[in-house]
């Protein structure tokens, strides 16, 4: 089967394709508390509001007991030793706060944040979702990041799709960034509490249409 390009068709690949569009999260404050509950927390030290942890348990930051480092799965961790609090970066233990700046701030800092980090990350992935479900060129949407942010007992909202009937108006502001640029390439990533969304172009697609344009 032979496959004959128009040279609109080709355009249309090119039209405004780099853009980097940024949906802040805070727009959708008022879904949380349809999900707030079905999500699993990231339990950590925050400071008051939304936004990621300064510290998450359990992970990679600890405290220095006099003797040795030792991971820091609460805050209790942190009051008992008073200790600065270290990363482990690539084998190696490196001083990312010290206990005496904390204390100016302590009156900032809590771990039972308004919204929990978890909710964020659950809108990057869902529109990392929604993406890809509008995409000429995917064949297998990916939902499993987007069903681990949940308890194992909830799960089952992702793979019915109720999550589209109660975040409608992002789909609806996915469905416009993406729906004419369909056979673009998007990176989506997360600063801060905005889901940056950056679109370019897939230039193996562009070259192969290309190949297929008719000469003059």
């Amino acid at each position: 089967m032979t496959f004959v390009i128009d040279k609109v068709y080709l355009d249309s690949l090119l039209t405004n394709p780099e853009k980097v569009y940024a949906i802040d999260t805070i727009d959708y404050l008022h879904h949380y508390e349809k999900v707030k509950d079905k999500l699993i927390p990231v339990e950590g030290l925050y400071i008051t509001g939304i936004g990621k942890p300064i510290v998450e348990f359990s992970t990679r930051y600890y405290v220095y007991n006099g003797d040795s480092y030792t991971l820091i799965t609460s805050i209790e961790d942190i009051k008992i030793t008073k200790s600065d609090i270290y990363i482990l970066n690539q084998g190696k233990y490196e001083m990312r706060y010290k206990y005496s700046s904390l204390k100016k701030i302590v009156d900032s800092l809590t771990i039972t944040p308004k919204v929990n980090y978890a909710y964020v990350k659950f809108l990057e992935h869902m529109v990392s979702f929604i993406v890809q479900r509008f995409l000429e060129y995917t064949t297998y949407v990916d939902n499993r990041k987007l069903t681990l942010c949940l308890k194992p007992e909830s799960r089952d909202y992702i793979t019915a799709d109720e999550f589209i009937d109660d975040f409608s108006d992002l789909y609806e502001l996915i469905s416009d960034l993406v729906y004419e640029n369909r056979w673009n390439m998007y990176f989506i990533r997360t600063v801060d509490t905005s889901i940056i969304v950056e679109r370019g172009v897939d230039y193996r697609i562009y070259d192969w249409c290309a190949a297929r344009v008719p000469e003059d």
